[in-house]
């Protein structure tokens, strides 16, 4: 596989990630936001240990229910992507969050991508999973499937512990799934997070990035 693919994939797990395993937005829900009420991240990062290192940028805004984000180097590099989706969102101990969104990509890659959000937590403890289905429209290419899940507990207010899993289409590293610790310091609206994942190979790769509430 192309160091380019590689980083596509690779960089594709690490936002859904970076995103997801931030502690949420004041009054979020385990999807979206109160009624009437605006919330949303930008969360920036850098990966280590790929072919070559690089950044990406990740926005996302919630009113309520309504789920926009734009992403740019997540797709493919040198290409955009927006999306939004719709949160479907219950309980009061235990909040459960379903959200299917659409996205449209253009850049280096063109195409369109259906995807889903699920999420839940209790007390200080979390689960969040996100997939997609990217289809090309250029005819250069094959659509693929990325799935990633996580579990997160947070011992205390501003740390949060965890274990991230990530399945790609494709990976140099013959393996299905990759597998590793993360870690994420909340500092007011600031939040510093570290991903470590397959520590224990000789191909292991790692992320640092900030996020900011608002």
């Amino acid at each position: 596989m192309s160091p380019t693919t590689r980083r596509t994939l690779v960089g594709l797990g690490a936002c859904c990630a970076l995103a997801a395993f931030a502690s949420p937005a004041r009054g979020q829900t385990a999807l979206g936001q109160p009624p009437g009420q605006w919330g949303g991240m930008a969360t920036a990062f850098y990966a280590i240990g790929t072919d070559p290192d690089f950044a990406m940028a990740v926005l996302a805004a919630d009113r309520g229910p309504l789920h926009l984000e734009a992403r740019y180097n997540y797709e493919e590099l040198d290409t955009f992507s927006g999306w939004v989706g719709w949160a479907f969102t219950t309980g009061s101990e235990v909040k459960i969050g379903v959200g299917p969104m659409v996205g449209a990509v253009v850049g280096e890659l063109d195409g369109v991508a259906p995807g889903l959000r699920l999420a839940a937590r209790w007390r200080r403890f979390s689960f969040y999973s996100e997939s997609e289905y990217v289809i090309p429209l250029d005819g250069d290419g094959s659509a693929f499937f990325y799935a990633w899940s996580q579990w997160a507990w947070s011992p205390l207010d501003w740390l949060t512990t965890g274990v991230s899993v990530q399945r790609l289409r494709v990976t140099d590293t013959g393996r299905w799934i990759d597998v590793g610790p993360a870690v994420a310091v909340s500092l007011g609206r600031t939040i510093l997070q570290g991903f470590l994942f397959d520590p224990f190979s000789g191909d292991a790769y790692g992320f640092v990035g900030a996020s900011v509430t608002f």
